[in-house]
């Protein structure tokens, strides 16, 4: 029956007999029983379309094409929330499950999500206590969406409270997607635990459903060092999604962290990384203090504070980013890896012509060299040119690498390459070996 709904449906049945001519034909009980009968089979007319589409997707998972899975799930969602019951009992893999099952599983709880079907929210709670605990977690996941957050926040708050570590991220996950006072709160408790790891969970969980509500208490822990440097990776990553709630107070709070001499500096040149995408609200005081940064004896934590200023405007810092780098290849022209370090620099900037005429020529003498590594300069190159938005030319650059298999296959996960994974053309480039 393709996208009509079964709840539609019903409602026309109750608006065809009026309430008094229903009660003199058949009594109150007699009609629900005749609504169920008539709900049962529409919902089987429905069943064989919906098992076509979960084979096509399991046997999309066997051979792990993603986009075939996707396809599936797509087409599962069209059916509308009145599929949700005959999918739910899916979502538990079993306790041994294949990499198959799993997959298949966890692409229904995303269905699920995306169903928000109210008609399940009584058996999700019930995989999400008492199923195998991938079972669980996708029963987590698809709570995340209920549209009966009243019901689905205790259930989930119960679970983080619990302490299962393998519960709890994704609970926490759930909490932030669903919003709402209790869920809110139940974030705020975890941002606030003695426990790394809980505090890790929840600024995680924060991240993926970019979730900005608890921007305060995510500045309180950006402006302690002893709690922000031992969440540091969960901490960066909630500051990449949640761009807009950023402003002056969190990007001094980052700075003052940058400046903390109780950490290595390699932590602190990370927290450099992520701070152009603040350039807007610097203010003073801020350029002040990455201008000290930039006299720090540590090469990291010079050049990346000296790169942030570029990024914000300072034309001064550009000349002495790349200072060092012209220094080194007027000493020796033919020294391949200063080319390639120069090509970085230039790239970390967003000048990525520039990084692309250092990349080939780092490329060209380092064929002449024995002893030169071709592979991190052919990897640079093409990541300038899709930057650059020069797919074609980023693909035939991969294509001519010499990388192996892993590698190429490695680079799926580096954003500089979403375009490319995104575009049909090229992204076979990536498996192709």
């Amino acid at each position: 029956m393709g996208r009509a709904s079964v709840g539609a449906w019903l409602a026309l049945l109750l608006l065809a007999a009026p309430l008094g001519a229903r009660e003199e034909r058949e009594s109150l009980q007699a009609y629900l029983q005749r609504l169920r009968q008539q709900r049962d089979a529409l919902l089987g007319a429905m069943q064989g379309e919906v098992q076509g589409y979960v084979r096509d997707l399991e046997g999309h998972a066997l051979s792990r094409n993603l986009d075939g899975i996707e396809a599936a799930r797509i087409k599962l969602v069209q059916l509308g929330a009145e599929a949700a019951p005959l999918l739910v009992e899916r979502i538990d893999p079993g306790t041994s499950p294949s990499d198959a099952e799993r997959l298949r599983s966890s692409s229904i709880a995303q269905v699920l999500a995306d169903l928000r079907a109210a008609s399940v929210t009584t058996r999700l709670v019930e995989i999400a206590q008492q199923g195998s605990l991938e079972g669980r977690q996708n029963a987590i996941h698809a709570l995340g969406s209920s549209p009966e957050p009243e019901r689905a926040a205790p259930v989930l708050v119960g679970l983080v409270r619990a302490g299962a570590p393998e519960l709890r991220g994704p609970a926490l996950g759930a909490l932030a997607r669903l919003g709402g006072a209790t869920a809110l709160a139940a974030l705020d408790e975890a941002l606030s635990d003695a426990r790394p790891e809980v505090v890790r969970s929840a600024l995680e969980a924060l991240a993926r459903a970019r979730n900005t509500e608890l921007s305060g208490r995510v500045l309180r822990i950006t402006a302690t060092p002893s709690e922000a440097f031992r969440v540091l990776d969960p901490l960066l990553s909630w500051y990449r999604a949640a761009e807009e709630a950023v402003d002056t107070a969190h990007v001094a709070a980052l700075v003052r962290l940058c400046g903390d001499p109780s950490a290595p500096a390699a932590e602190r040149a990370r927290i450099l990384e992520v701070l152009p995408r603040f350039a807007k609200r610097f203010d003073n005081e801020v350029r002040k203090s990455l201008r000290g940064i930039a006299e720090s004896p540590a090469r990291e934590m010079r050049e990346g504070a000296l790169v942030v200023l570029v990024l914000a405007g300072d034309k001064s810092a550009r000349r002495e980013l790349l200072a060092p780098f012209d220094e080194r290849i007027a000493k020796n022209e033919g020294f391949a890896a200063a080319y390639e370090e120069r090509a970085g620099a230039y790239y970390r900037i967003g000048d990525y012509k520039e990084a692309v005429a250092d990349y080939q020529q780092a490329i060209r003498l380092s064929a002449n060299d024995l002893r030169a590594r071709q592979d991190t300069a052919y990897i640079g190159l093409a990541r300038s040119y899709a930057r650059w938005g020069k797919l074609k030319e980023a693909a035939q650059t991969l294509e001519k690498a010499p990388l192996t298999r892993q590698q190429l296959s490695d680079l799926r996960r580096d954003p500089a390459f979403a375009k490319l994974l995104e575009n049909p053309r090229h992204r076979e480039v990536f498996g192709s070996r």
